[in-house]
């Protein structure tokens, strides 16, 4: 076990669960055109289907408005905008 956190103390990421982590395959996913925007929950439906990825809802439900609030946690990327109605763009810092 020790390893494990060893490495994630360096900076690997071998915890991610989906791909190279959920958000950064969604930001890949967009800029490869694989997805386009508005980003809604359909999108990410269609993101799981393209990369086989096997999230469950609970998570999908609540990835974009997680990832585009400013107090949900420090720690959490925010790779997502809001734009209302259940709408999201991929953040400035991530097209």
């Amino acid at each position: 076990m020790y390893s494990k956190y060893k490495n994630k103390l360096q900076g690997e990421n071998d915890m991610a669960k989906y791909g190279k982590g959920f958000g950064r395959e969604l930001v890949e996913a967009f800029k490869s055109g694989e997805i386009t925007e508005p980003i809604t929950r359909k999108t990410l439906d269609k993101l799981c289907e393209i990369r086989d990825f096997k999230c469950p809802e609970s998570y999908l439900n609540v990835f974009l408005a997680n990832s585009s609030s400013t107090t949900h946690s420090h720690t959490y990327k925010k790779y997502v905008e809001s734009i209302g109605d259940g709408k999201y763009i991929i953040a400035k810092e991530y097209r």
